[in-house]
């Protein structure tokens, strides 16, 4: 099934807004008037788009679920994770740090942004499904 914004948003949330772009759907924790006021911090403004606290929920029968997503330098932390969790227990997740060592102060460690997908066995039957952000 292709989402179309309707649904998307029905099944969001921890996000002010979504909207359709022609690379997919974007994410905001903040209003455009919140993030108006922040463009006079400049340390700051780029956290505004961050996705942390988003989480998608939905209940479905399908058997997989694919997850395409783009990630941007958007906070002081490059990197991220998605977690899926299938009638409440922790399935699997999408990362960006999968294939890296782990220095000490990993906050401050580079990370790779860009597109990344995966692929989830949802296994058969109705289940709920949680992506958490």
């Amino acid at each position: 099934m292709k989402l179309n914004i309707d649904i998307v948003c029905s099944v969001a949330t921890g996000a002010a807004r979504v909207t359709e772009e022609t690379d997919g759907f974007h994410f905001y924790r903040f209003t455009q008037a919140q993030e108006a006021f922040y463009k006079d911090f400049p340390n700051h403004y780029p956290k505004v788009f961050a996705t942390a606290g988003v989480k998608l929920s939905f209940r479905t029968s399908s058997p997989s679920l694919g997850l395409k997503i783009t990630t941007s330098h958007a906070s002081s932390r490059m990197f991220f994770a998605m977690d899926i969790y299938v009638n409440g227990k922790f399935l699997d997740d999408i990362r960006n740090y999968e294939e890296l060592e782990l220095m000490r102060k990993y906050t401050l460690q580079e990370f790779p942004l860009g597109q990344y997908d995966k692929e989830f066995d949802l296994g058969e039957g109705e289940k709920d499904v949680t992506i958490y952000f």
